[in-house]
């Protein structure tokens, strides 16, 4: 890592602190599966390189193994979380739930600006697709368009819940994608988001039940794809 490794995010976040700053590259890194499972991060190399301190760099690997992004097993060199059936079977599952709950709420109690929000998202997603660019930029934009779902449930313990896991949501979803490769993927991406169809037809007339179900097979449209590799 060097000092131009980090100029979007000193653009993009101009008065960050230089930990936030590794901490952001970094996680970007993982997640569009440019740093690979198992792959070791060495906190003395990337001072070294940046020329800084161990104390940002510290801070920043200390927050990715918070969220489960880097694995440090005591005192050994941290490393990149591995990315396995079980755990896309034990992450999916868990959005099942969260996001089934959160979805039979938001279609009873989301505003009129929430669902325009979602909408917006959910065709951005689609036209994301259908533009034939990389999938792993669609997976950004239904990251956001679940997390808003969510959001508007008005149920604070599920918001809570699903912000702890949205980051390795989306990093397995990324996974999951590198491994069939971005054609296959976005194929199968197409075919699944006709889930987000009924869903946004579900939210929109207020069928919770509906809303519930669709966006429980919208996920599990994760595991048939990770299936597939």
């Amino acid at each position: 890592m060097n000092k131009n490794d980090l100029a979007k995010w000193e653009h993009d976040l101009p008065f960050a602190p230089m930990s936030d700053l590794i901490y952001e590259y970094l996680k970007d890194e993982i997640i569009n599966i440019r740093l690979l499972p198992n792959e070791k991060i060495k906190e003395s190399q990337i001072a070294m390189e940046l020329g800084i301190s161990r104390t940002p760099v510290k801070n920043a690997l200390d927050r990715l193994i918070s969220e489960g992004l880097l694995v440090k097993e005591g005192h050994k060199t941290p490393y990149v979380a591995e990315a396995n059936l079980k755990d896309c079977l034990d992450i999916c599952y868990a959005r099942m739930s969260i996001e089934g709950d959160a979805a039979f709420y938001t279609a009873k109690n989301a505003s009129p600006k929430q669902m325009e929000v979602i909408q917006y998202l959910g065709q951005n997603y689609k036209k994301s697709l259908l533009s034939g660019e990389d999938p792993m930029k669609a997976a950004q934009i239904d990251s956001k368009f679940h997390a808003e779902i969510v959001n508007a449930s008005g149920n604070p313990y599920l918001i809570e819940m699903h912000s702890c896991i949205r980051v390795r949501c989306l990093r397995n979803r990324c996974f999951v994608q590198y491994l069939i490769g971005p054609e296959k993927s976005r194929d199968e991406l197409i075919r699944i988001s006709r889930c987000h169809d009924a869903l946004l037809h579900a939210l929109k007339h207020g069928l919770s039940k509906t809303a519930k179900d669709e966006i429980r097979q919208d996920i599990n449209g994760m595991v048939e794809m990770y299936v597939l590799r």
